[in-house]
């Protein structure tokens, strides 16, 4: 071939064929790698029956109009990839799947497209969903619990939340009312809740929101009890630092033991805690928070276990640090 004569347009059918090459090797590289696993039930429920076939009747069209118009190699293309929908189909339906192969193919079909329909609002749920729903979820059971009153109400305004993230409510929330949990665990672990939710670094209007709505929850029966209240305060402290609206004001719990043995089970129960100087002697820090309701409770978890507890208020710059 004369050089001078060569082309723009011969480069490319050249490069075209040599695509054409390329894809037979993507299409064999593409269905070896599933083709391998074709016969487990989790690999074909993974593959997407209706979307292959959607990519059989979009695809159809253009191999005809690509042969009308001479451009066979775009029809052999776009041929391969038709030929991977149809594999794709038959693994789909679990065609290979133990058990399955003899029900037959419409069976198969329609049994893979009603599994399909239920899992196909999945994606944009999750999209939809705000950080940590799960969590929330959890968060609000705890503050309708906290009184150990779980009435219809709360169950609905709860659910409420649940059925517009598409997630399942706990057995214990919808279907048996709450039993008699212990106070100070039941206190301590909504808090932790709360903790746990805000590690996983909301957007602030969104954790600001949640206050609003445990303020709500909180008043859905007309009446917020002392418990409510006690625990509502702390947890409003505690997103409100993290949105950045809390005043700078905080409680520390100091544990001050008066023997060996009393350090010595502190040492267990307050694992990693803080230990500062105090009158020539030492306390234990056993948190910092935000009401001083809360912290004066937790002092009284403590004394009533026979430890000397204070609870010392900080402000400014020393708030919570």
């Amino acid at each position: 071939m004369d050089l001078s004569e060569f082309t723009f347009t011969d480069f490319i059918r050249i490069w075209v064929r040599v695509a054409l090459v390329l894809i037979f090797v993507e299409a064999y590289l593409t269905i070896n790698k599933i083709w391998i696993r074709k016969h487990e039930r989790v690999v074909s429920e993974s593959v997407s029956v209706a979307a292959q076939f959607l990519a059989l009747l979009t695809g159809i069209p253009f191999i005809g109009l690509y042969i009308i118009e001479g451009a066979y190699e775009g029809a052999i293309s776009d041929g391969v990839f038709l030929i991977i929908n149809i594999i794709m189909i038959a693994i789909g339906i679990g065609f290979w799947v133990e058990g399955q192969r003899s029900e037959g193919f419409w069976s198969n079909l329609k049994k893979s497209l009603r599994l399909e329909k239920g899992e196909a609002h999945t994606l944009i749920s999750d999209f939809l969903k705000p950080v940590g729903a799960e969590q929330v979820i959890r968060i609000l059971h705890g503050l309708a619990n906290i009184d150990n009153n779980l009435d219809e109400k709360e169950i609905q305004f709860i659910k409420a939340f649940a059925d517009k993230w598409d997630l399942e409510l706990d057995v214990h929330i919808g279907q048996r009312k709450a039993g008699a949990t212990d106070e100070a665990q039941s206190y301590s672990e909504l808090r932790d809740m709360v903790q746990d939710y805000l590690r996983l670094s909301p957007p602030r209007e969104q954790a600001g929101n949640l206050g609003d709505v445990l303020l709500s929850l909180a008043n859905i029966d007309g009446n917020v009890s002392a418990d409510e209240q006690l625990i509502i305060d702390e947890l409003s402290g505690l997103i409100g630092d993290y949105v950045g609206k809390t005043e700078n004001t905080g409680f520390l719990v100091l544990i001050a033991p008066q023997s060996s043995a009393q350090e010595s089970t502190l040492q267990e129960i307050l694992k990693d805690c803080e230990r500062m100087a105090r009158l020539g002697g030492y306390v234990y820090v056993v948190g910092r928070y935000y009401s001083q309701a809360y912290a004066e409770m937790v002092c009284s978890w403590y004394r009533d276990a026979g430890y000397l507890t204070i609870n010392e208020q900080r402000t400014g710059n020393e708030a919570l640090q």
